[in-house]
């Protein structure tokens, strides 16, 4: 997770990110050269590649949070559930893990009940059959945490009983007491 407002990489221009993009070899090892840039409202970063450079689309959660994902870990398994024979031959749940350190603090106290004792976020989704659906579904559930739990909640307020519902409870109390009263008495039957 990466403070929009904080970001020391230089800015590209559109014109520079199509170049870079361009020069992407077809297989590579990632390193750590990263170039910042925003074009048409989506975050982008450059990560160099073999010879040349790769782009990522960083996942926006807010206004002030992106995700980077290289930070995101996906494993796939097989899925549970109807489908055949498809269920147990090809691995199309995916499990995502997300290092919660990268979060701030406070999200980090938000999401405590979701954060695996290994610091991870894990969600698994495997509602499709194809891996690339899974993998979007599980990226859409993180970020729909992620969007919940960046929503503070509102501090609430105590607030005194008015002198009226004071009132209101008292006589609605002695009403109740007064008919249960009566009941505990056998009715006089006048001969």
């Amino acid at each position: 997770m990466v403070p929009l407002e904080g970001l020391e990489p230089p800015l590209l221009s559109e014109a520079d990110f199509e170049s870079a993009a361009s020069t992407i070899p077809p297989q590579g090892q990632f390193r750590g050269l990263r170039l910042g840039g925003e074009v048409a409202g989506v975050k982008r970063t450059l990560i160099q590649c073999g010879e040349g450079l790769s782009p990522l689309t960083m996942i926006r959660v807010t206004d002030s949070l992106v995700i980077d994902p290289a930070d995101l870990r996906e494993t796939f398994v097989r899925a549970s559930g109807p489908g055949g024979q498809n269920v147990n031959k090809v691995s199309t749940a995916v499990e995502l893990r997300f290092a919660a350190s990268n979060l701030p603090e406070a999200l980090q106290v938000r999401l405590a009940k979701d954060i695996t004792q290994s610091g991870d976020i894990v969600i698994t989704a495997q509602r499709f059959r194809s891996q690339e659906q899974n993998r979007a579904d599980a990226v859409a559930k993180l970020v729909a945490l992620l969007r919940k739990a960046a929503h503070r909640p509102k501090k609430r307020l105590a607030t005194k009983p008015t002198k009226a519902s004071k009132r209101r409870r008292l006589e609605s109390k002695a009403k109740r007491s007064d008919v249960k009263s009566r009941r505990q008495t056998k009715p006089k039957l006048d001969d």
